[in-house]
């Protein structure tokens, strides 16, 4: 058994699109273009806007924050909250004074979200 804490796993920051404070660190390659990686987001930083390469879901591990997609509507996220970008729609995530923890999950097909 290997047990990981996802708040301190070791990332690359992430210095595109405007992004203050994020790093991104993946974790699992899955195959066939598939993977999930952990995207942190310091207190108060910001993942800027930019499009998703894939089909994303993004799950909220720890902390509390916001994100906002193509209609500039700002969605408050916390723990438990899971959100589903489509592949190149655009998508931005800030973190309040609590930072954030993310787990990503990245799919070739659109397959990603509850299956009923």
């Amino acid at each position: 058994m290997q047990v990981i804490g996802l708040d301190s796993y070791p990332g690359v920051a992430i210095n595109g699109y405007g992004s203050v404070g994020a790093s991104f660190a993946r974790i699992a390659d899955l195959g066939t273009g598939s993977a999930a990686s952990v995207v942190r987001v310091a207190p108060d930083g910001v993942l800027g806007l930019h499009p998703a390469p894939k089909p994303q879901l993004m799950i909220v591990i720890h902390g509390d924050g916001s994100v906002r997609g193509d209609d500039q509507a700002s969605i408050s996220i916390h723990p438990g909250v899971a959100i589903r970008w489509n592949a190149g729609e655009q998508h931005e995530t800030r973190a309040d004074p609590s930072g954030l923890v993310l787990l990503i999950l990245e799919a070739n097909d659109s397959n990603l979200g509850f299956q009923h």
